[in-house]
């Protein structure tokens, strides 16, 4: 499975201080999956106390995080 990023991800994981590593185990072990717009997903995981979503497209073993966010902030 390869892992790309959008501009806006790595933007919003460097401000949140998210890392990849949570991101990416968010995607591969969600505690919650959920459809989002455009043929999107919507990962969801508690880490640490708090709920991180990540919001991503898959093609193939291509997956896309289009942004990442920790809900209730």
């Amino acid at each position: 499975m390869m892992f790309s990023y959008t501009r806006h991800a790595l933007r919003r994981m460097r401000w949140r201080k998210i890392s990849r590593e949570e991101v990416e185990n968010t995607i591969q072990f969600p505690d919650n999956l959920e459809p989002s717009l455009k043929n999107r997903l919507n990962a969801y995981k508690a880490i640490g106390g708090r709920l991180l979503k990540v919001t991503y497209s898959r093609k193939d073993d291509l997956i896309s995080v289009v942004t990442v966010v920790w809900k209730g902030e």
